[in-house]
């Protein structure tokens, strides 16, 4: 599982990397630069702003459960943290610690479309139902990249081999209230491949 997130820079967020502009004690900024927003494919076939933190499920392990935290900032700063936690029943009780932390800087590049989906095990299976509960999800998703610079790991986390890394993340916005994101990465059988148990919504 920690394999497949940082093979991919992968998934979940806190808070990233925002690089402050500094300002001496005699001047003023004049303006404040406008807010950006990150536009990506979604898999209905329009563009969504996937800026801001999102969060997987818990993960059960005997050795603590664990979840992942993935943040895109619009000032083009990525964010991996790992959150570890004293339960081991898959329900992340009590209070969270960082276990480990990737951070990089990022460019949107070409969409790409997934050959399939695939459960955690790696397993090829059906396209999962949609946020909005009625509709199918498209079964060969398609996703942006974001080429990705990493440019610091910590914890858990070790440096990717080839870097810069493509992140892709098909987009569900079936359900405008709670969209989800699920991560696309080659799992080295099937080619690229999106991932029903690497799926993040809105923290």
């Amino acid at each position: 599982m920690k394999n497949t997130f940082i093979r991919t820079a992968a998934l979940a967020a806190t808070l990233s990397l925002l690089t402050a502009c500094g300002a001496d004690s005699t001047s003023t900024p004049t303006s404040t630069p406008p807010a950006t927003t990150i536009k990506v494919t979604d898999m209905s076939g329009g563009q969504t702003d996937i800026t801001g933190v999102w969060v997987t499920r818990c993960f059960a392990n005997p050795a603590g459960d664990f979840h992942y935290l993935e943040e895109f900032s619009g000032t083009n700063t990525y964010l991996l943290t790992e959150n570890t936690y004293t339960t081991t029943d898959g329900s992340c009780g009590g209070t969270a610690t960082t276990a480990g932390t990737v951070t990089g800087t990022f460019t949107l590049s070409t969409d790409v479309t997934a050959t399939g989906w695939i459960d955690g095990s790696g397993a090829s299976i059906a396209a999962p139902t949609a946020q909005n509960g009625t509709s199918t999800l498209p079964a060969t998703p398609s996703a942006t990249t974001l080429l990705t610079t990493v440019t610091t790991v910590s914890g858990t986390f070790a440096m990717p081999a080839n870097n810069p890394v493509s992140i892709r993340r098909a987009v569900d916005v079936t359900n405008p209230a709670n969209i989800a994101l699920y991560d696309i990465y080659d799992d080295g059988v099937n080619g690229l491949v999106a991932d029903i148990s690497l799926k993040a919504t809105k923290q």
